[in-house]
This record gives C-alpha cells, structure tokens and sequence, in this order.
C-alpha cells in the first residue's frame, strides 16, 4: 500500500460537491441560485405574516381577533421578545440576504460574466441587488435600524454585529438600484410577470427613496425626523414614477 500511494489518488474530489465556483459555471446553475433567492420570498412567513399582521392595526385596516401570542400580537402592537413569528421573519429575510449576496459576490467573477451570456449574467445580477434591497427595506420598516451585511458570510466572520444607521442603507441600496437598471429590461421586452423587470427596480427605489424622505422614529435619540438629504431623495422618487408612467 505504501509503495503505490500517491497523493493524487487519495485526494479525488467528489462529483457530487457543488461549489459556488460551480454554481456559476453555467447561464442554467446561475439562473436556479437567483430563483432560491424568490424562492424565499413565497415562504408563507413573509407573504402572510410580515405583509399582512406586521401592516395591520393601521388607519384603513385592522386584526379584530384577539392576541395569539404569535401573529396576532404583532399586529396589536403587544408582541415581546419571545414571539416566534418575530424571529421567523427576521431570519427568513437575512437567509434570503445571504442568498443575495452570494449570487452577487459570484456573478461577476463567473464564467458567464462576459462572452455569449454577458446579457442574461447582469439581468440575473440586477435581479439578485433588487431582491436584496426588497429584503432590507422590508426590515427597515418593521425594525428600523438593522445590522446590514452586503457580502456573503464567511466562517471566520463576526456573526454579532451592531445596527447600521437607516439613512446609511437607503442611501446605499438607492444607489444600488441605479446601478443595476439598465440590466433590466422592462416587462414588455421580457414577455414575463415573474422575474423582476425595470419597472419593479423603479417602483421599489421610488419607495425606498420616500421611505428616506418621510419621517421616522430614531433608534438612538428618539426623535421623528426625516432622512439626512430628504428633498434629494424626493427628487428621485418623483423621477423614477415620471420614467414608469412615460
């Protein structure tokens, strides 16, 4: 056995390991990551829960039922540290951050960033930014200031890290919004309602940009104020709806 041992024969690698090196290798691998990444998105804790109780109790709607100690709470403004509901969501929408990250980490090192498949590369780069900015401004709102992370997370990383400023990540993810515009094309050139298409990249940084603008309650002082470069930020929302309505 000694004698005819060689390294290259015990350290074959697997034919099953996938990578993301491999991940990206190809325009059909990369498709299916940035389809786990809407996958995350029909996940009934988000569709029903954050969208629906976490909004609730509102001027035009409300939740009659009493509290459950789950959803319900939410809604009424009385759940505590201990609600699962909480937790569910908040960590659905970082694993689809995570997801996020690693497709645009990876995309533009990959394989198919230039060549046949350089067009279809960014439009599935433009789709992940937006998904990722969907998620944090969906954190924003029922959170307020949140740890933001923007690349995938490595095991040597600090898991426990602090708030990040609100105005810090709109004014980040409305940048990352323009950057990515023109790989989307609008949905009259993509013949489909179920990818991400220009007028969404819009519309969401239309919203994000108003979100900034408008008032809201400070974590650290307390105050109700608006976001640091408000009329700028009113600016673009109004631009961004002129441009989807022409």
């Amino acid at each position: 056995f000694t004698m005819v041992s060689c390294d290259d024969f015990l350290s074959t690698d697997s034919k099953s390991t996938f990578t993301e090196q491999s991940a990206f290798s190809n325009l059909d691998f990369a498709t299916k990551a940035v389809n786990g990444i809407y996958a995350n998105l029909t996940h009934n804790d988000l569709y029903e829960r954050e969208l629906l109780y976490f909004a609730c109790d509102n001027d035009i709607e409300l939740v009659p039922s009493i509290n459950n100690g789950r959803n319900r709470d939410i809604s009424h403004y009385e759940a505590n540290s201990g609600n699962q509901v909480l937790k569910n969501v908040w960590d659905l929408l970082y694993q689809t951050i995570e997801r996020a990250n690693i497709c645009i980490d990876h995309l533009p090192v990959s394989l198919i960033w230039e060549g046949d498949y350089a067009v279809e590369a960014r439009q599935l780069y433009g789709e992940a930014v937006t998904l990722r900015a969907l998620c944090y401004s969906l954190l924003i709102s029922s959170w307020g200031d949140v740890p933001f992370v923007v690349k995938p997370t490595m095991g040597e990383d600090d898991l426990y890290l602090p708030k990040t400023d609100r105005d810090s990540i709109y004014e980040y993810l409305v940048q990352d919004l323009e950057n990515v515009e023109d790989y989307i094309p609008w949905k009259n050139a993509s013949l489909s309602a179920e990818r991400i298409n220009k007028g969404f990249v819009k519309g969401l940084r239309a919203r994000i940009a108003l979100a900034y603008a408008g008032y809201s309650l400070r974590n650290k002082t307390f105050e109700i104020k608006r976001g640091r470069h408000w009329e700028e930020y009113y600016r673009i929302a109004n631009q961004e709806c002129r441009e989807i309505i022409e």
